[in-house]
Protein backbone atom coordinates (compact mmCIF):
# COMPACT_ATOMS: atom_id res chain seq x y z
CA UNK A 1 0.00 0.00 0.00
CA UNK A 2 1.32 3.36 -0.78
CA UNK A 3 0.85 6.20 1.49
CA UNK A 4 0.99 9.66 0.18
CA UNK A 5 0.74 12.68 2.30
CA UNK A 6 -1.82 15.34 1.31
CA UNK A 7 1.25 18.21 1.33
CA UNK A 8 5.22 17.81 1.70
CA UNK A 9 7.36 20.80 1.18
CA UNK A 10 8.60 18.70 -1.83
CA UNK A 11 5.20 19.71 -3.90
CA UNK A 12 4.33 22.85 -2.02
CA UNK A 13 5.18 24.95 -5.50
CA UNK A 14 2.62 22.43 -6.98
CA UNK A 15 0.29 23.51 -4.54
CA UNK A 16 0.46 27.09 -4.63
CA UNK A 17 0.02 27.53 -8.23
CA UNK A 18 -2.62 25.06 -8.71
CA UNK A 19 -5.78 27.01 -9.11
CA UNK A 20 -8.53 24.86 -7.80
CA UNK A 21 -11.14 27.27 -8.98
CA UNK A 22 -10.23 26.79 -12.71
CA UNK A 23 -10.04 23.14 -12.24
CA UNK A 24 -13.40 23.02 -11.01
CA UNK A 25 -14.54 25.67 -13.92
CA UNK A 26 -13.15 22.67 -16.29
CA UNK A 27 -14.83 19.72 -14.75
CA UNK A 28 -18.13 21.55 -14.68
CA UNK A 29 -17.44 22.29 -18.74
CA UNK A 30 -16.50 19.07 -19.43
CA UNK A 31 -19.56 17.72 -17.56
CA UNK A 32 -17.42 15.23 -15.69
CA UNK A 33 -15.77 15.08 -12.23
CA UNK A 34 -12.85 16.98 -10.80
CA UNK A 35 -11.80 13.60 -9.87
CA UNK A 36 -12.24 12.38 -12.85
CA UNK A 37 -10.77 15.64 -14.44
CA UNK A 38 -7.36 14.76 -11.97
CA UNK A 39 -7.26 10.89 -13.37
CA UNK A 40 -7.66 12.15 -17.23
CA UNK A 41 -4.82 14.98 -16.41
CA UNK A 42 -2.32 12.30 -14.15
CA UNK A 43 -3.12 9.98 -17.21
CA UNK A 44 -2.23 12.96 -20.21
CA UNK A 45 0.61 13.56 -17.77
CA UNK A 46 2.02 10.13 -17.66
CA UNK A 47 1.68 9.41 -21.11
CA UNK A 48 3.54 12.54 -21.99
CA UNK A 49 6.27 11.84 -19.49
CA UNK A 50 6.80 7.86 -20.49
CA UNK A 51 7.03 9.70 -24.39
CA UNK A 52 9.53 12.06 -22.98
CA UNK A 53 11.55 9.53 -21.53
CA UNK A 54 11.75 6.86 -24.49
CA UNK A 55 12.36 9.69 -26.87
CA UNK A 56 15.36 10.87 -24.10
CA UNK A 57 16.64 6.78 -24.49
CA UNK A 58 16.25 6.55 -28.59
CA UNK A 59 18.44 10.04 -29.13
CA UNK A 60 20.84 8.49 -26.27
CA UNK A 61 21.08 5.36 -27.89
CA UNK A 62 21.61 6.97 -31.47
CA UNK A 63 24.07 9.26 -30.47
CA UNK A 64 26.07 6.10 -29.69
CA UNK A 65 25.51 3.83 -32.63
CA UNK A 66 26.44 5.12 -36.55
CA UNK A 67 22.85 4.89 -37.97
CA UNK A 68 22.94 6.44 -41.11
CA UNK A 69 21.99 4.66 -44.28
CA UNK A 70 24.63 3.12 -46.34
CA UNK A 71 25.13 5.09 -49.53
CA UNK A 72 24.44 1.96 -52.12
CA UNK A 73 21.21 1.50 -50.44
CA UNK A 74 19.97 5.08 -50.51
CA UNK A 75 20.37 5.44 -54.04
CA UNK A 76 18.62 2.11 -54.76
CA UNK A 77 15.80 3.40 -52.33
CA UNK A 78 16.17 6.96 -54.32
CA UNK A 79 16.06 4.67 -57.82
CA UNK A 80 12.59 3.08 -56.82
CA UNK A 81 11.26 6.28 -55.62
CA UNK A 82 12.05 7.90 -58.89
CA UNK A 83 10.11 5.30 -60.61
CA UNK A 84 6.92 5.60 -58.23
CA UNK A 85 3.71 7.72 -59.19
CA UNK A 86 2.97 10.63 -56.81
Amino acid sequence: MVHCSRYSHENSDFFTRFNFEEAEALAQELAISRSELYTKALKAYLQERNRSQMLEKLNEIYSEVYSELDPVLAEMQWMVLAREEW
